[in-house]
């Protein structure tokens, strides 16, 4: 009769850790491939963002001049820094100085597979790889993430930029809880605040007082101390690098927002700052408002299919502790979508049905880890 015991190289290599982060990461990847990649390039340009996206990269290329993103009439444009516009025409130069669909929309393509990997390895460290692989499978396989991962926008990018920096901030945080300041901290610090500066270079000052808001907020919620005034808080801002971190943003992030300022003598601060950014957070100069309750019924329209078991996933993750296990996602994670639903406007004018798309990946990769704590804790 054969043995039914495996053989003892494969039962060696069975019990290495790698393991089944190994498998989990491959199959993660190849349903994400599938997903985020396959026939990605086979429509058209439909999405005004693409249209813009390909606009600024081809003349990029074209004149040579990367600084202030125009169009194709010479019209400056003003909406959004020139990250991603700078990934889309180094994508491009590679493939022979032609911006195709395929250099549009690779950014976010794989931008959206690394956000999976990141999903997964926070659910792993933070609890076990069971937890991990649920959570970053819900994630790509949601109806708002999957396809915002085949459309040529700044959204996947800005999405995975936040993630890291929360992943990082948690991270250093859990380093140098009830212990000194360390160098571990200090790196871990040092990604977060390299992911923020990349967050400004494609969003503007959102893609850093996104994240910003959630630290703040799981720090209140841990009884930190969060106001400059109470005890401990420079301790705790010399502990997290605070000082460092934010001249390191600006030193980053900001020559180009003071050169584009500059060169426009005002006028991209204007309407970049002005326009963009305050007028749309406070509904002035015709912005339609939404109401406080937007997104509510967004969360289940962006998870489908699992929207359907967020109820029942909250109320399990409550009576297991789970969500008092990991304060940060049951809580301050949402302090970015707090934001937008505080603003005056939600997006209604965008085109699918989170108007804040940049905070739907952050929602759904909570709501993802929420379901995979109720399943597996």
């Amino acid at each position: 009769m054969l043995p039914l015991s495996p053989p003892p190289r494969l039962s060696s290599l069975a019990r290495q850790r790698w393991v089944p982060h190994a498998a989990a990461l491959g199959v993660l990847t190849l349903r994400g491939g599938v997903l985020f990649f396959h026939r990605v390039a086979a429509r058209g340009w439909w999405a005004r963002h693409e249209g813009r996206a390909g606009q600024h990269a081809q003349l990029m290329l074209n004149t040579g001049r990367w600084g202030m993103p125009r169009l194709y009439w010479g019209e400056s444009d003003y909406q959004k820094p020139p990250l991603y516009y700078w990934m889309v025409a180094g994508l491009a130069e590679l493939r022979g100085g032609i911006v195709d669909a395929w250099a549009i929309r690779l950014p976010a393509a794989c931008a959206a597979l690394a956000g999976v990997w990141v999903v997964y390895a926070l659910g792993a460290v933070m609890w076990r790889p069971a937890t991990g692989f649920v959570a970053a499978l819900i994630l790509a396989t949601n109806l708002r993430y999957s396809w915002l991962a085949r459309v040529g926008r700044i959204d996947m990018p800005l999405a995975l930029a936040v993630l890291i920096v929360l992943g990082a901030f948690w991270m250093a945080y859990r380093s140098i809880e009830g212990a000194v300041h360390s160098k571990r901290t200090a790196l871990w610090m040092l990604v977060a605040y390299l992911a923020a500066a990349l967050a400004v270079m494609l969003k503007g000052p959102v893609g850093l007082v996104l994240p910003l808001l959630a630290a703040w907020l799981f720090l209140f919620l841990e009884r930190q101390a969060v106001w400059p005034w109470q005890t401990g808080f420079w301790r705790l801002a010399r502990r997290l690098g605070l000082g460092w971190g934010i001249l390191l943003v600006l030193a980053i992030a900001g020559p180009w927002f003071v050169w584009a300022t500059v060169v426009t003598d005002g006028e991209f601060f204007r309407m970049f700052v002005g326009r963009h950014n305050l007028d749309r957070a406070l509904a002035v100069e015709g912005l339609r408002p939404g109401p406080f309750w937007y997104y509510i019924p967004q969360l289940f329209i962006d998870m489908f299919p699992w929207g359907i078991l967020i109820p029942g996933a909250v109320i399990a993750s409550l009576r297991a502790g789970a969500l008092r296990r990991a304060p940060w996602l049951g809580n301050p994670a949402a302090a970015g979508d707090a934001a937008h639903a505080s603003g005056a406007t939600r997006a209604v004018d965008r085109s699918g049905p989170a108007g804040a798309a940049e905070a739907a990946a952050r929602r759904v990769a909570t709501s993802a880890t929420r379901f995979a704590l109720a399943w597996t804790a």
